[in-house]
């Protein structure tokens, strides 16, 4: 299977979602602009952005909604920086109006909406309908760029053409922050599962054992994809630059990147005076340290697909029962998925490293991490460079490469002199104390942290000394 950047454009550029991994077929994602195209656009017009359904209905007004201008709603929907965010004001009977319309199949009346879950940066709703089926609405608090939804979309249907890896169909986009209903939005398929975290202490230590299993099948489908460039998908299909919630400025760079150094680079860019102060000399040790060895596959191309949040809110799982373990369901929220060095793609989940709160599970974690290595591992053949490099991915882990990761790629800090205070700490890593130096580890789980055996291990079967029997 071709699974070059070109093949991509190939079947997804016409934005049409037609067929999916076990051959089912997809429907059209609907825009509130019409279906779908490689190049939508936000319009220019006055109105409310809103679609006019088949019959031109108004769309009507909110029942019971406060009486907002719209710069009013704008700062509602807006989230303060020193304090929790504000709840969205939404349009209910704008969005069922849309619901009714626009969601596949004759399910009734849109009659309930219910809150899932509230976050930071969007607010995740359930539609149900008058025969009982249901849909997901994500909504968003902050203006958000319309190729980051495009890029999701694109990495949906990637997803579905070529890999087994259980994601949502998407049934309607709006990217416009004026539209009726009052948020960005994306309506989705609600898959089965809860999320992870809700389950996870519960779980026996064998049925995390076969979650951390079925993870390491999801890693390694994404290890198998390859990529020449670094970069996001867009909706044409094709590798376009890296869209991450750090560089998301006025003037992103405009093509993928065929080195990792470029990669890296592109994100120090629009930050305070202070911390650009530090670029050139970070840019300098960047090239020396990545320059040092072209060769080294874990830092260079191929590139692999990999999810900038594979954490337990972002996994869906169905909960043990009498007759089966936790079966995975879905790995949502792939807005911000990005081509990059397999190094970045084998990580430890965060649940399952050491925390100081938590010393008793400290054994079970190091069994857990030795399980997703050895299966992630085992997915390629033995002998293969393919193998070898996942461990050495996670054998290699080093403080350069996670703290730049951590300071500059992950998020944007607020305010400048908290910016500052980060660059500094990246700039001057090589005065830390001994004690302090213990981040340079695999992962900065705890300071006094010991590698696990199997970063050591140059055998094929890592971790097999302490796996657990299942039965």
């Amino acid at each position: 299977m071709d699974q070059s950047p070109h093949h991509i454009a190939s079947e997804c550029n016409d934005g049409q979602l037609t067929s999916s991994a076990d051959g089912l077929p997809r429907k059209t994602v609907r825009w509130p602009y019409g279906d779908m195209s490689p190049s939508p656009t936000i319009s220019d017009d006055e109105d409310d952005g809103a679609p006019a359904d088949p019959e031109d209905e108004e769309i009507p007004a909110a029942v019971g909604a406060p009486d907002l201008s719209k710069e009013e709603t704008q700062e509602a929907n807006e989230i303060e920086e020193s304090g929790d965010p504000l709840p969205l004001v939404i349009n209910l009977d704008a969005l069922r109006h849309i619901a009714d319309y626009y969601l596949p199949g004759v399910h009734g009346a849109c009659i309930d909406m219910t809150e899932l879950h509230s976050g930071s940066h969007h607010e995740v709703r359930v539609l149900h309908f008058a025969d009982g089926w249901s849909c997901i609405g994500r909504f968003l608090r902050k203006a958000t760029p319309l190729s980051v939804l495009e890029s999701e979309l694109a990495t949906i249907d990637y997803l579905w053409k070529h890999t087994t890896i259980p994601v949502p169909q998407t049934y309607f986009v709006n990217p416009n922050p004026n539209h009726a209903v009052g948020a960005v939005f994306t309506l989705i398929e609600r898959m089965e599962g809860v999320q992870l975290g809700s389950i996870w202490v519960d779980l026996t230590l064998a049925h995390k054992i076969e979650v951390i299993e079925q993870l390491a099948d999801v890693i390694a489908q994404l290890a198998s994809l390859k990529f020449d460039l670094a970069g996001s998908l867009n909706a044409h299909g094709t590798l376009g630059p890296p869209l991450w919630p750090s560089n998301l400025t006025d003037v992103p760079c405009e093509a993928p990147f065929a080195t990792t150094a470029d990669l890296m680079i592109s994100y120090l860019q629009g930050h305070g005076p202070e911390s650009s102060m530090h670029f050139p000399g970070i840019k300098d040790d960047l090239h020396s340290f990545l320059d040092m060895d072209t060769s080294n596959p874990i830092y260079h191309a191929p590139y692999r697909l990999t999810h900038n949040d594979f954490d337990d809110y972002n996994m869906l799982f169905l909960p043990p029962t009498a007759e089966r373990g936790p079966k995975l369901s879905a790995i949502i929220d792939w807005d911000y998925a990005y081509t990059g060095p397999l190094y970045y793609l084998c990580e430890y989940p965060i649940f399952i490293q050491d925390i100081y709160w938590c010393t008793d599970r400290y054994a079970d974690n190091q069994i857990l991490r030795k399980r997703l290595v050895r299966c992630i591992a085992n997915h390629f053949p033995q002998g293969s460079a393919d193998r070898e490099n996942v461990k050495r991915s996670f054998r290699e882990k080093n403080q350069r490469m996670n703290d730049f990761k951590h300071k500059f790629m992950n998020c944007r800090w607020v305010p400048e002199s908290m910016e500052a205070s980060m660059t500094r700490a990246y700039v001057n890593r090589d005065k830390r104390s001994e004690w302090e130096a213990q981040t340079d580890q695999a992962y900065g789980g705890v300071m006094d942290w010991v590698p696990d055996s199997e970063d050591e291990s140059e055998g094929e079967d890592i971790g097999m000394a302490n796996s657990v029997a299942l039965d």
